[in-house]
C-alpha cells in the first residue's frame, strides 16, 4: 500500500466508491477546463452573447416605450377627468346662479303679489265701507 501524502491520492489508493466517483468527476472538469476550444465555438459564444445582449437591450426598450405610452395614456385621462371636473363646476356654479336669480324673482312676486292683495282688500275694503256710507247717506236724504 502507499502510504497517504499531502500531495493529491492517484487511483492506486484504496478510496470508497463515492470518493472515486467525486474524484473521475472532478478530473472530467478539469480536463474540459484545459481543453482547448476552437475559434470558431469561441466565434459562436461571442455571437451569442452580442445577440442576447441586443436582445436584452430591445427588450428593456419596449418596456421603457411601453411604460411611457401608459404614463401619457394615463396623464391624458387624468386631464380629461379634471377638464370634466372644471366644467361640471363652472355649470353648476351657472346653475346656482340661475337658481339665485329664480328665487329672488320668484321672493319679489310673490312680495309683490301680497302687497298687491293687501292693497287690493284695503282697496276693496275702502270701496265697501265708502257704499256702505252712500247707502246710509242716501236712506237719510230719502227720508
Amino acid at each position: 500500500m502507499v502510504e497517504p501524502t499531502n500531495a493529491s491520492l492517484s487511483f492506486n489508493e484504496v478510496l470508497p466508491p463515492e470518493s472515486i466517483q467525486e474524484k473521475a468527476k472532478a478530473d472530467m472538469q478539469k480536463r474540459m477546463k484545459e481543453k482547448v476550444v476552437s475559434p470558431v465555438f469561441k466565434l459562436q459564444a461571442v455571437n451569442r452573447a452580442a445577440h442576447q445582449k441586443r436582445v436584452d437591450q430591445e427588450a428593456v426598450r419596449v418596456a421603457a416605450a411601453a411604460e411611457r405610452k401608459a404614463m401619457r395614456k394615463a396623464a391624458a385621462r387624468l386631464k380629461l377627468e379634471a377638464a370634466r371636473m372644471a366644467v361640471a363646476v363652472e355649470q353648476q356654479k351657472r346653475i346656482d346662479i340661475s337658481v339665485r336669480r329664480l328665487a329672488k324673482k320668484a321672493a319679489l312676486r310673490k312680495a309683490t303679489g301680497i302687497l298687491n292683495l293687501k292693497s287690493a282688500r284695503n282697496d276693496a275694503a275702502a270701496a265697501q265701507q265708502k257704499f256702505i256710507e252712500e247707502r246710509i247717506a242716501s236712506m237719510h236724504l230719502g227720508q
